[in-house]
């Protein structure tokens, strides 16, 4: 994924969609707009940037996980399966990005809509608007989760793995199996394909814009880029140049 600093708003459009794609509980920010402040006064300005799972190459959530519930697919995505998770919230803390989340905690606010949409069969919850049943897949973290267990951003994985059933695994239009993030952007900020593909879109998009990964400096390789020409993100952030200056 690569997400264009310049033409984010910071609108929160991503969050939204994301929650009402995936379920989710207030304070499950799968799609969390981070903002803060730059600068010093009288001379200071608001800024932001999105941050969804970064699905890393080499990730930390996987290597402390005692149980391999938290894995690595061959197409890229890090997927939790619920089956197996024990909640032991290690890879909460392995994740330098805090994109991991325990929904079974006390909330924050109330009211509690685990209280309001009393879990059944296991579930946390049982909202009437929920996902479908047939698209949700303990296996790869997709739906309402069962109790215990830690969730995160898949990338849409339920989303991705209808293309599959696509001649050549490459349809015309593409907005069905693309992450809502991406679909909902107003602003078209984000890009989503395989930017080892030198046709795809976000490839060119990379190749045109110079980007960093966030905190590329931990060694996590994450897969989600920021593409901009001025500040946007934290102090602690590292330039990694254009496609063609990539080493990695």
């Amino acid at each position: 994924m690569a997400i264009d600093l310049e033409k984010c708003t910071g609108c929160q459009t991503c969050s939204v969609v994301c929650k009402m794609e995936n379920t989710n509980l207030p304070g499950e920010d799968w799609n969390l707009v981070n903002f803060f402040v730059e600068g010093e006064y009288p001379s200071m300005r608001l800024a932001w940037y999105p941050r969804p799972c970064m699905h890393c190459e080499k990730p930390s959530c996987l290597a402390v996980c005692p149980v391999s519930a938290t894995y690595k697919r061959t197409d890229g995505l890090v997927l939790i399966d619920w089956n197996k998770c024990i909640g032991c919230r290690y890879c909460i803390m392995a994740c330098p990005y805090g994109a991991r989340y325990f929904p079974d905690e006390k909330a924050k606010v109330k009211p509690d809509l685990k209280d309001t949409y009393e879990g059944r069969r296991n579930k946390l919850w049982d909202p009437p608007y929920q996902m479908l049943e047939i698209e949700q897949d303990a296996r790869r973290g997709v739906g309402v989760p069962p109790k215990g267990v830690v969730t995160k951003c898949t990338f849409c994985a339920h989303r991705l793995d209808k293309i599959s059933h696509t001649p050549d695994r490459n349809p015309v239009e593409d907005r069905e199996f693309t992450p809502a993030c991406v679909v909902g952007c107003p602003s078209s900020a984000r890009h989503f394909g395989d930017i080892d593909d030198p046709d795809s879109k976000i490839r060119k998009k990379m190749v045109e814009r110079p980007g960093f990964r966030l905190k590329d400096y931990l060694g996590n390789r994450p897969q989600v880029y920021y593409l901009t020409n001025v500040g946007g993100v934290p102090d602690d952030r590292k330039k990694i140049g254009t496609i063609r200056q990539r080493k990695d």
